[in-house]
């Protein structure tokens, strides 16, 4: 582990060391593990832009969010208490891909404890802006 990943919080370090190729300058600027950056020529991915990005960065966009996942865990059971059916131990580790803002990742989180770890994956930029700020 290099002096970079030492300063790192203990969850990025953590998430690091899960990595096969972890990079050897990780990008937590904005708050979160970049694993997409910048990038440039043939290993650049695509930056997840549109009409969709710019609703989930503005604040009616997110209220609808939040009221869509609301009312979708109401009527769909399987998506209300996920820590019934997952039976995560503390200690445990836990991966929310497509994670959006946290909620569910902030559960696994609790339910994992301080000795385990819960990581959120997503690839839009304003959501995960949003799960920081959360």
């Amino acid at each position: 582990m290099t002096d970079v990943h030492v300063s790192l919080p203990p969850a990025l370090r953590r998430a690091l060391d899960l990595l096969a190729d972890p990079p050897a300058d990780p990008d937590v600027s904005k708050g979160y593990l970049d694993l997409l950056g910048a990038g440039s020529g043939e290993d650049a991915v695509p930056k997840n832009t549109g009409p969709i990005q710019a609703a989930w960065a503005s604040p009616i966009g997110s209220m609808l969010y939040d009221n869509a996942q609301a009312l979708s865990r109401r009527l769909i059971s399987a998506w209300a208490l996920p820590l019934e059916w997952l039976d995560i131990p503390q200690g445990g580790v836990a991966l929310d891909v497509g994670s959006g803002p946290g909620n569910v990742t902030a559960s696994l989180a609790r339910a994992a404890g301080p000795e385990g770890l819960a990581l959120g994956v997503d690839i839009s930029e304003p959501i995960l802006a949003r799960a920081v700020r959360n």
